[in-house]
């Protein structure tokens, strides 16, 4: 049901709301409920419902690109970047999927191929659990059992094109329950001029 709709458009907004469920007849109801809505990537805060994320980009040098968040606003034209997204857990999940996304002027390099190959991976290193699938804008993480503690995931990605470019938050979440769930803030990428 869209928000702009009668019965939604009329409730008073930032205040908690009661739902009632009801069943008529007999038996047990079993029920999950989920709302999903839309704000703008870049305007996320983070959230930690079981799952705890945080997300740096970095030089291939291995040193962190400014802060955290400050480190996107001064992304350089046709600079290649590390993204690390570690992911912290209190206990084991089963069927855990991660999605990184990157700047839309950016684009995933595969280190696989020998024109990136070339770039080392960070000392003692060993490569999470996980499948990794490489989309246009993101990168995904399918980890058949998620260990507790941190597991750090990375990728490299190079910057193509100058803009700004609200880059949406990276998640997790337990496939098969939705309540466990975690994400970054979103942030505003700049890419400026090129070294």
């Amino acid at each position: 049901m869209p928000f702009d709709g009668e019965s939604l458009g009329e409730l008073p907004r930032g205040e908690p709301l009661e739902v009632q469920l009801n069943a008529v007849g007999t038996g047990t109801v079993w029920y999950t409920m989920t709302m999903q809505y839309s704000l703008p990537g870049e305007i996320l805060p983070a959230r930690d419902e079981g799952l705890a994320l945080t997300r740096r980009v970095l030089r291939l040098d291995h040193r962190e690109q400014g802060g955290s968040e400050q480190g996107w606003r001064e992304l350089q034209h046709g600079v290649t970047y590390r993204m690390e997204v570690s992911l912290a857990a209190a206990r084991g999940w089963q069927q855990v999927v991660l999605d990184a996304p990157i700047p839309s002027g950016a684009r995933i390099l595969d280190a696989r191929l020998q024109s990136t190959g070339t770039y080392a991976e960070p000392e003692g290193e060993r490569p999470p659990p996980a499948v990794r699938q490489d989309y246009p804008g993101h990168a995904r993480f399918t980890f058949e059992a998620l260990p507790p503690g941190v597991t750090t995931v990375h990728f490299l990605f190079r910057t193509v094109n100058r803009g700004i470019y609200p880059l949406p938050s990276a998640s997790a979440r337990v496939v098969h329950e939705p309540e466990v769930f975690g994400r970054t803030a979103g942030v505003l990428a700049v890419i400026g001029d090129g070294p």
